[in-house]
């Protein structure tokens, strides 16, 4: 069942919204409305249908849950031209239940191809801060974008993938960003003795490799993906 309380307040808190009357003239309702909405238990579902669309573009599902990110991505199906989630001068304020999470300035390459230098992101996601507080190290986590198609099914091309640097011990199967030499790539990871055997999941293209960690490359751990999203086309 929904909180109405938990949900009215996500609204106000992301519409800077001060008191009902304020949200009641955001959501283009009348002065009783959301006492009435209340009384009832049920948010109208044009409610967040309005706050989905400029300025705000509040993602349904954080309004209802407060999970996941606070507004629709970029390039979404909802708004095809909406402009970044949040610009990078955004800060949450310290009694929000959200935390930003800025992206880095590289582009690690699933197909193993070369660093590519990505130009310095305006924006930022929003996350809710407990799930955040669960799942990683809040001052350690970045997002990356990734290009290639080696990690199909899992990554595609463009998907976003949330890292956690202070995650760099290695936990057969799972998917981290790694450095190598100038190349930075996204793989699972096994271990083996003396090496690491980096694993793409679209093994009809792509062969597990391996990295001796005496005799071989520079390697570095990133970090560990923790989250991925893909946006709509």
């Amino acid at each position: 069942m929904t909180d109405f309380n938990s949900v009215l307040n996500r609204m106000k808190i992301a519409t800077q919204a001060k008191t009902q009357t304020s949200l009641a003239t955001i959501l283009q309702v009348g002065k009783a409305a959301i006492s009435d909405a209340k009384r009832r238990n049920i948010i109208p579902a044009d409610w967040y249908l309005k706050l989905s669309r400029p300025p705000y573009r509040l993602d349904p599902l954080w309004l209802e849950t407060g999970h996941g990110l606070m507004q629709i991505p970029q390039d979404s199906a909802l708004e095809p031209n909406a402009s970044a989630p949040i610009s990078s001068d955004f800060q949450a304020p310290s009694n929000t239940p959200f935390e930003v999470v800025p992206f880095a300035n590289t582009t690690p390459s699933s197909s193993g191809g070369s660093l590519d230098l990505d130009t310095p992101r305006e924006t930022q996601y929003a996350f809710a801060r407990a799930w955040l507080e669960k799942n990683g190290s809040l001052p350690h986590l970045k997002l990356l974008r990734v290009s290639g198609d080696s990690m199909r099914p899992a990554l595609h091309d463009n998907d976003i993938v949330l890292i956690d640097e202070a995650q760099k011990d290695i936990r057969d199967g799972k998917i981290y960003a790694i450095r190598i030499d100038s190349n930075l790539v996204v793989k699972r990871v096994a271990k083996k003795p003396g090496a690491l055997v980096l694993i793409s999941d679209n093994r009809e293209l792509y062969d597990p490799f391996d990295i001796d960690l005496h005799l071989g490359p520079s390697l570095e751990i990133i970090g560990r993906v923790v989250w991925m999203a893909r946006e709509a086309l």
